[in-house]
């Protein structure tokens, strides 16, 4: 059977992160996550919820974080989330490696969006899950992305319905600047 990492970054996430591995726990074999700094009880939440913990300096690179929390997963597939993430449909998740035609598949990302103007829903959809390979690696400082190495190998992207629940992009612009510094 086809085994999944659910892998993270995190840096003081205690507000979100339980919430996460509770909804990835039950769908997921491995979790690694790569913390970049946290002096809040994140580290503490991770080790709870039985996630291998590693400590990577923050270079100001999300790939680079990314790609080390890669280097620690051991299964087939990889999941990633952000600590601020739930996915909703696991059971679902588990059968698209199951029966895995594909090498990736997009999942779709919805939350709100926190704008002047007021809240909008917005939906989203990236290649969130895909196969453990040592040349698909993140691309990107910022806007890290796992598609191009892909594609590069010629491997095949498809879509899924698999959501993931975003509940960060609610916040005001203020705050997801400052927690990017």
């Amino acid at each position: 059977m086809a085994s999944i990492t659910l892998s993270m970054i995190v840096k003081n996430e205690e507000k979100y992160l339980q919430g996460c591995l509770e909804s990835a726990r039950p769908f997921v074999d491995e979790i690694v996550i790569v913390d970049t700094g946290s002096t809040d009880s994140t580290i503490e939440i991770a080790k709870k919820n039985g996630a291998n913990v590693f400590n990577f300096a923050w270079t100001g690179n999300f790939s680079e974080a990314r790609n080390e929390s890669l280097r620690h997963s051991t299964n087939d597939w990889i999941l990633y989330l952000d600590a601020d993430e739930r996915i909703v449909d696991g059971e679902q998740m588990r059968k698209l490696v199951r029966n895995a035609r594909a090498w990736a598949y997009t999942l779709h990302i919805r939350g709100k969006v926190n704008l002047p103007s007021g809240i909008v829903d917005q939906v989203n959809t990236y290649p969130r899950l895909f196969r453990r390979h040592p040349r698909i690696q993140f691309e990107g400082v910022v806007h890290e992305q796992i598609m191009p190495s892909i594609v590069r190998l010629g491997k095949t992207i498809e879509s899924s319905n698999v959501v993931i629940e975003h509940l960060g992009y609610g916040e005001s612009v203020e705050n997801i600047i400052e927690k990017g510094r």
